[in-house]
């Protein structure tokens, strides 16, 4: 059996259950509702999951940004929780 083929067999899990618990967790801090202990978990995993390439992406458009001249905010130091909700909840 090639690698191909077992690699067709594969089925992938993501570690935060479903793309719906995160998208539940976003509809509650949008709505000012607190979300319960599950989404929170599931935020935290996916923060987790992704913390290299929203870094990357992070440090790309500052370096970028400082390339261009422009002068960017440097954000205050809180905890990622209260940040995040902070920002979806300025979103709306």
């Amino acid at each position: 059996m090639s690698q191909l083929e077992l690699l067709k067999n594969v089925k992938i899990v993501s570690p935060w259950s479903s793309k719906g618990l995160i998208n539940r967790a976003g509809d509650a801090f949008r709505s000012d509702k607190t979300p319960g202990e599950q989404e929170l978990k599931a935020l935290e995993t996916w923060r987790a999951a992704h913390k290299n390439v929203l870094n990357t992406f992070q440090a790309i458009l500052r370096t970028r940004a400082e390339g261009l001249g422009i002068q960017l905010a440097r954000g205050r130091k809180t905890p990622r929780r209260t940040m995040n909700i902070e920002f979806v909840r300025e979103e709306v």
